[in-house]
């Protein structure tokens, strides 16, 4: 902890995701620190060591690595196209601890095929926390999460999204695998959840966990049919898990299917909640003071 990996520019940031999806990566990083030293905005020349530094992309390590001989620049494979590649893959999950001491990265850019969020996968041990993260992520044809798509790790904590996440699948702020997720404390999203066809979109999380301290302020939509759901913080789970002290802002709208202000299509305990969004589809269910109203 006193001597951290530290991400400086988005140099850093691209090397990090790369070496997390190599075959040592995971095992080497398991229980190691890495901390976010500044705001990084992916369209600010500021923010790399050098913007016009010629890199490619390499499908065995499905990374993008330098190569002078490319006449692609590293801004603009992280900026167009498919964009940031997420930090981890299937198989390979962070287990460290990141740290991103309340920076930003800013104006992040993911459109890629599968499952995907700024990381894809957390493993035993692994933490989150301090971060937020703004711009666009969206998935063609699976589902998406702004912070990270699957999470088995230790906590979730004092991660804000702010990007517009779209997918066609399950769809959340922070979390969107749809099974159980560790610990999620102090987390908001204040950005655009969008599900075209997925089961659930939700501004936290879909799946289960106990979650303290969270809140929805941004416009959560499932476009799905009658068995598509949408809620501010917890949708399409069951068996334990609590929503405690949260509150949602944001307009809840499943086009045909049920809505939520706190939960839905969800097992889960709901405590000193409260909704001031507007909660519309062909079933609606608001939590205000931890009573549930139809």
């Amino acid at each position: 902890a006193a001597n951290p990996y530290r991400i400086k520019c988005i140099e850093d940031l691209v090397a990090f995701s790369k070496y997390v999806g190599s075959d040592s990566g995971e095992t080497h990083l398991a229980g190691k620190y890495v901390i976010l030293t500044k705001d990084l905005d992916f369209n600010s020349i500021f923010s790399y060591a050098n913007y016009n530094a010629k890199y490619s992309y390499n499908q065995g390590n499905n990374a993008y690595i330098p190569n002078e001989n490319s006449t692609t620049t590293i801004k603009e494979l992280c900026t167009t196209g498919e964009g940031f590649i997420p930090i981890g893959s299937p198989g390979k999950a962070f287990r460290g601890d990141f740290n991103g001491q309340n920076h930003e990265i800013k104006n992040i850019y993911i459109k890629r095929t599968g499952n995907i969020g700024f990381f894809f996968d957390t493993f035993t041990g692994a933490v989150l926390r301090n971060l937020s993260i703004s711009g666009n992520i969206t998935s063609t044809n699976g589902g998406a999460a702004g912070i990270v798509y699957q999470a088995r790790g230790k906590s979730i904590t004092n991660c804000i999204n702010k990007a517009r996440v779209e997918g066609k699948n399950n769809v959340a702020g922070i979390y969107a695998a749809g099974d159980s997720a560790p610990p999620i404390t102090r987390c908001g999203n204040e950005g655009e959840i969008i599900s075209h066809s997925g089961t659930t979109a939700a501004g936290i999380l879909v799946g289960r966990a106990n979650v303290n301290k969270c809140y929805n302020k941004g416009k959560v939509t499932n476009e799905g049919g009658t068995t598509r759901s949408a809620s501010g913080i917890a949708g399409g789970a069951s068996g334990s898990g609590t929503v405690n002290n949260c509150y949602n802002t944001g307009d809840i709208t499943s086009a045909t299917g049920a809505s939520g202000s706190m939960i839905c299509w969800s097992t889960v305990t709901v405590k000193n909640c409260y909704n001031t969004g507007t909660i519309s589809g062909r079933a609606t269910l608001n939590y205000q003071d931890g009573v549930a109203r139809y």
